[in-house]
């Protein structure tokens, strides 16, 4: 009987231990990739002053690849701040309207990518037509929490004032 009492306090204390050595790991990883995102974070995002110029140089860019000739732009944060997920580039989720010259051109929701410090890579860019006609595309293009949000937007006609 001893015996046995003394095996369920080992194999009791055992068992503490690995318990205590897994959430010692967890929390170990969980901080490592935490500080991996930081870094990827710092490591990709533009200079605060340089992050609205990068923004609009870029959006003109992807907007003129895809035939808009001279694209005027404005955009909304749909969420402060970037999104990191894993080790992969921070990103932001925007609104984007677009002029040609003076018309109307375009206008939806756009994921942006932050690379090197130096530029955005537009990964996503959903049009307010696509979303009006499939409101459920946007939550296999968009994170959930950001969908009713973008549908929301979508719903609206109206193009702001054209920026100066």
């Amino acid at each position: 009987m001893r015996r046995a009492l003394i095996a369920v306090m080992i194999l009791g204390s055992l068992a503490a231990a690995v318990v205590a050595l897994r959430l010692a790991w967890q929390s170990g990883l969980e901080w490592v990739v935490g500080d991996i995102q930081a870094s990827h974070i710092d490591g990709n995002l533009p200079p605060s002053a340089a992050f609205g110029p990068f923004l609009q140089r870029d959006l003109k860019a992807y907007f003129t690849q895809r035939g808009i000739k001279t694209p005027i732009i404005r955009y909304l944060l749909l969420r402060e701040g970037p999104t990191q997920s894993g080790i992969a580039y921070p990103k932001y989720y925007l609104w984007v309207w677009v002029w040609s010259g003076t018309t109307p051109a375009a206008s939806g929701a756009a994921c942006v990518e932050a690379v090197d410090r130096k530029r955005f890579e537009v990964t996503e860019f959903l049009e307010r037509r696509a979303i009006l006609s499939d409101p459920d595309s946007v939550r296999s293009v968009f994170p959930a929490a950001l969908a009713a949000a973008i549908r929301a937007q979508a719903a609206s006609p109206t193009f702001p004032t054209l920026p100066h």
